[in-house]
């Protein structure tokens, strides 16, 4: 029982990161350039809930309405490797059920 609450809760995190990376990449996407110039940096306030969430790279973004307020990247793309993670990678969205 305890392993499928582990389960659960490690689901809930990732969701949590997918939509955040999700909603991250649509603003940028189309949000005019000048946008994301203005836009605050928030990659040092990824840092510590990827790290005690335990994943390798974290996109995330605040929007007010349509408006991109911050957006930030934090960590890698891939576990191991050293190619930091950015605002402009595309994320794979995908189930593992």
């Amino acid at each position: 029982m305890e392993a499928i609450v582990t389960r659960v809760c490690w689901l809930r995190k990732m969701a949590s990161v997918i939509l955040c990376a999700v909603s991250a990449r649509a603003v940028a996407q189309t949000s005019s350039p000048n946008d994301s110039a203005r836009a605050r940096d928030i990659s040092e306030i990824l840092r510590p809930i990827r790290e005690k969430a335990g994943l390798p790279g974290m996109v995330g973004a605040i929007l007010a309405g349509e408006r991109l307020v911050a957006i930030g990247a934090d960590g890698v793309r891939k576990r191991g490797a050293p190619d930091a993670i950015t605002i402009d990678d595309q994320i794979h969205i995908g189930s593992d059920t």
